[in-house]
Order: C-alpha cells, then sequence, then structure tokens
C-alpha cells in the first residue's frame, strides 16, 4: 500500500468514526479487459482490500459494505480503451 492511499484510508477511518451515524461503502471496478465473471470478483477483491485496510486501522467491518461493478459502470469515469488505469479502481461513499 502506497502511503497516499494509507493517508487517505486513515482519513477515512477518522472520519467514520467521528460521525457515528455513518458508513463506508466500497465499490470495485476494473476495466474490459478478461471475462465478466472475473471481472466482477476482481472488483471484490479491490473492495475488500480497501475494508481489510479500513478494520487494520480501527473502522468496524460492520460499518463497511462491500461491492463489485467489475467492468459493468453505472456512470464510468473514462472510457476503458481511452484509460485502463482509471478503470481500475476502488469509490469510497461515505453515508
Amino acid at each position: 500500500m502506497t502511503k497516499e492511499l494509507e493517508t487517505y484510508l486513515s482519513n477515512v477511518k477518522n472520519y467514520v468514526k467521528q460521525n457515528t451515524g455513518s458508513r463506508v461503502v466500497l465499490t470495485g471496478h476494473t476495466d474490459d479487459v478478461g471475462q465478466e465473471a472475473a471481472n466482477m470478483k476482481l472488483g471484490m477483491q479491490r473492495a475488500n482490500f480497501a475494508k481489510d485496510q479500513l478494520v487494520k486501522m480501527g473502522l468496524p467491518a460492520s460499518r463497511i459494505d462491500v461491492t463489485s461493478q467489475g467492468e459493468n459502470w453505472i456512470k464510468p469515469k473514462t472510457k476503458n480503451k481511452a484509460n485502463r488505469d482509471e478503470a481500475r479502481r476502488c469509490d469510497v461513499i461515505i453515508k
């Protein structure tokens, strides 16, 4: 894990812990390379990685929801062929 990611997740953890009614929703995404089922699994692995890091930092797992969009996005940030790196991500939403 990069220092930048560690700092970001620490900030997420601190915010959620201070706002007792809030939850974290982690959604894993992939590019369009490979089979759809494999990409759904990879997206879930990305979301679970972020969840595991937050739990290690002290955020209760019960306050974290994980899901995967794989290569099927509701609102893609970029077209896959234009920039695959941005497609490979985990979105963090605090509710």
